[in-house]
């Protein structure tokens, strides 16, 4: 009888046999690999719940009504905490609107401040301060027409006032420019005495006098110029205070509009109605922020 061919002269024979056992042992050491890991996965990722936690059961009825409970009260507490809180937002937003300060007009201008002067368009931080230091000045204001005495304030801004502010009845006075009254007078004048005679005292000529008349002159104080801030003032403060005329302020104010506002003094060029000796004139008195 035949002996066998042993396992190792028929895998000399048929090479691809190796190739067969190799693969069989590769998925098994996968599959064994892959049993040790899930085990210890599952080991370490298995949840065990602590001790204080409640596992609901349906057949206890009194944990079940006992957890109930505790869930609504829960709830309670979050919707009050919630409500408390909402409460306080609009309390606190209720308090921060009203300590906005907001003027009662029309107003006393002799009892106005700074800021109630602010709130009239046109009239800024530095404009209001001559207002306070020219009432400072006068004592009372008895007309609120004489502001436009102050530098920078034309009869625009004064008819702005005048819808804001008002002057008691009490010691209201109409506002009347200074006036200057003139007098006419004739000097007498002597006979020479080349037209005199010899034997005669010299003579004088007749004095001829005349009725002085008054004559009311309004007189305006020589103007000066005055510090205005270039990006807030009106056409007519800006005239006044650079003595500059109003067409070309008007140019000034409609650069302004196209520039979004001046950030320095040379931009003053780009206006064609001034030049530049004009503008080296008033440069010191104009503010820029």
């Amino acid at each position: 009888m035949a002996e066998k061919p042993k396992l190792i002269d028929r895998i000399k024979k048929n090479p691809n046999l190796i190739f067969y056992f190799s693969m069989i042992a590769i998925f098994s050491v996968i599959a064994i690999v892959g049993m040790i890991l899930d085990d210890k996965l599952h080991q370490k990722f298995k949840y065990d719940p602590p001790d204080d936690v409640y596992l609901y059961d349906s057949s206890d009825g009194e944990n079940a009504d006992s957890n109930s409970a505790e869930t609504d009260t829960f709830s309670s507490n979050v919707n009050n905490n919630s409500a408390a809180e909402n409460n306080s937002f609009q309390t606190s937003a209720q308090t921060e609107t009203s300590s906005v300060y907001q003027p009662n007009f029309p107003m006393d201008i002799n009892e106005a401040s700074a800021e109630d002067l602010k709130y009239v368009s046109g009239i800024g931080d530095v404009t209001a301060q001559k207002i306070l230091d020219y009432r400072a000045s006068v004592g009372t204001i008895t007309d609120i027409t004489e502001l436009i005495q102050v530098s920078g304030i034309g009869e625009k801004t004064v008819a702005l006032l005048c819808e804001y502010f008002y002057v008691s009845e009490d010691i209201y006075s109409p506002y009347q420019p200074e006036t200057q009254t003139a007098v006419d007078t004739e000097i007498p004048q002597e006979i020479p005495e080349s037209e005199q005679g010899t034997d005669e005292p010299p003579q004088t000529m007749p004095l001829e006098t005349t009725v002085p008349t008054e004559t009311t002159i309004v007189t305006e104080a020589p103007k000066s110029y005055s510090y205005v801030h270039i990006n807030y003032a009106s056409a007519e403060e800006l005239s006044d205070a650079l003595l500059i005329d109003i067409t070309q302020a008007q140019d000034i104010v409609a650069l302004r509009e196209q520039i979004s506002y001046f950030s320095a003094i040379d931009e003053l060029e780009l206006v064609n109605s001034l030049t530049v000796a004009e503008i080296i004139e008033f440069k010191d008195y104009v503010i820029i922020d």
